[in-house]
């Protein structure tokens, strides 16, 4: 696969399945991110056949494979972690928020211990800040934002 993401596919239900560019993806607890956000959304009685988990190592390979997707192909969701290496999280916001073609993703951005400083930096560019603690009240976000 090049640096572009695969074309997305409709589940059994003809639903499309939303795309999460999960960069990094973080261990937390013992599991991956992408594994605890699997889970709650399956508790929470979002089949994951729903969603499609695509991965970054970190935000140079993640904003090379962004600029290289086409627009209709774009993830539903970017999760980035405040700080993966090389790139950090808000300076990878900052490049995202500066193209046309993808000034308007849905981005959100976890860190261990956001300061307010952070959150207030986060906010500014339209970005929501979760602990990964919080990630039950990410998935109700999610649910709330993508209900059919």
């Amino acid at each position: 696969m090049s640096g572009k993401f695969r074309v997305v596919l409709k589940n059994e239900g003809g639903k499309m399945k939303k795309k999460i560019l999960v960069i990094g993806d973080p261990i937390v607890g013992g599991a991956t991110f992408c594994g605890m956000m699997g889970y709650e959304l399956i508790s929470e009685s979002m089949p994951v056949s729903l969603f499609e988990f695509l991965r970054a190592a970190n935000g140079h390979e993640a904003y090379d494979k962004l600029l290289e997707t086409p627009q209709g192909e774009l993830p539903d969701l970017v999760v980035v972690d405040y700080g993966p290496p090389g790139l950090s999280g808000l300076e990878l916001l900052k490049f995202i928020r500066t193209q046309p073609t993808l000034e308007k993703l849905f981005v959100v951005m976890i860190a261990n211990q956001p300061t307010s400083r952070l959150q207030i930096s986060a906010k500014l560019l339209n970005c929501e800040c979760f602990k990964p603690a919080d990630i039950r009240l990410l998935c109700q976000l999610l649910m709330e934002r993508w209900k059919s």
